[in-house]
């Protein structure tokens, strides 16, 4: 169950989302990572499943575009294993 965060909260992590995705479409991918770490702990603190899929789906291509493939494909599988799994 995802959790309700709070508005600053939410405004916070929807900010370092969009700031990551900045940073990767720039070509700064180790400072995408950097940045989607800090909103993934956010996601994890505030238990909102919806962020933890969608930051360690973006992780994973930012990853890939590094040519990280197997830390990509740990992102992925977490984000999909949250995704099917039955709460």
């Amino acid at each position: 169950m995802t959790a309700v965060m709070p508005l600053a909260a939410a405004d916070k992590l929807s900010e370092l989302r969009q700031k990551a995705d900045a940073l990767h479409a720039g070509g700064n991918n180790d400072s995408a990572m950097i940045v989607a770490r800090e909103a993934l702990d956010m996601a994890h603190k505030s238990r909102n499943t919806t962020a933890i899929i969608g930051v360690n789906s973006s992780m994973g291509v930012y990853l890939r575009t590094m040519g990280k493939t197997d830390e990509a494909l740990k992102h992925y599988n977490e984000a999909m294993k949250l995704c099917t799994t039955a709460e």
